[in-house]
């Protein structure tokens, strides 16, 4: 099993990651470079307005997760030792960041937002097994009941638009986030080890 697991974790860090985001790159550029573009909004696949921003969001929460995934694979050497959970965990979420851009980049705000809803919770899957932290484990489970919650407004009136409800969500999911990879779960570490000292 340890072999086809890691071909399975290389595929998924050398292969699906770097295609999902660097697609996803390409679309901003594009958005960004091309006036026009910008200018026809009904055209399908080109971001403007409020779902620009949106997607540059959905960007950079997808650079964090990355970040976040390769710090942890570096901390505890988990290339090699990957349980197919983690594995299947880590192209779940690549895959709803990736959706959820494509639903956004077709004017599709409410299913983008419903699908980058459910990221937190699968990072909750991953994180269960893998932290031996209590403090971080119950950040983890809070941050994904609420990023789960919050997309109830999406299913109650599926047809308003709740582009700017979106964005504001998705900010302060990006800024948790950031918090939590850069600050907050060293934090918490040092803390676990100094009671456990």
């Amino acid at each position: 099993m340890e072999i086809r697991t890691t071909k399975a974790a290389q595929l998924t860090y050398g292969l699906f990651y770097p295609a999902f985001f660097g697609n996803m790159i390409y679309d901003i550029v594009q958005a960004l470079i091309d006036p026009t573009a910008r200018v026809s909004g009904t055209h399908p696949g080109f971001l403007q307005g409020v779902e620009l921003w949106i997607g540059l969001l959905l960007i950079i929460y997808f650079a964090i997760d990355y970040i976040h995934l390769y710090v942890d694979m570096k901390a505890a050497d988990m290339t090699e030792s990957k349980t197919p959970l983690y594995i299947i965990c880590d192209i779940l979420s690549s895959l709803l960041f990736f959706l959820a851009f494509v639903a956004l980049k077709y004017h599709h705000a409410n299913v983008s937002a419903v699908l980058v809803g459910l990221v937190p919770l699968v990072i909750t899957f991953y994180k269960w097994e893998l932290l031996k932290n209590g403090s971080e484990l119950i950040v983890i489970v809070i941050f994904g009941v609420i990023s789960t919650f919050s997309t109830i407004p999406y299913f109650i009136q599926s047809e308003k638009d709740y582009s700017y409800y979106y964005f504001c969500n998705l900010l302060s999911c990006v800024l948790f986030y950031t918090i939590y990879v850069f600050f907050l779960r060293a934090f918490l570490n040092k803390k676990a080890n100094s009671v456990t000292s």
